[in-house]
């Protein structure tokens, strides 16, 4: 895992926060043919945390 990987329970935690929705658009994982990428809202490069609420 490198620095800028966000942690599997992190990533759990954003999944379950909107039932498996995507953030942006609210569309369910089960209606897109590609898989949703957890990602952080302000990249660590400009000083975000690689925490939830980011």
């Amino acid at each position: 895992m490198t620095s800028n990987s966000i942690h599997t329970e992190v990533c759990k935690l954003v999944i379950k926060r909107l039932f498996g929705r995507c953030e942006y658009c609210l569309i369910h994982q089960y209606f897109s043919i590609y898989t949703h990428e957890v990602d952080h809202i302000i990249a660590v490069k400009h000083g975000g945390e690689t925490i939830a609420e980011n």
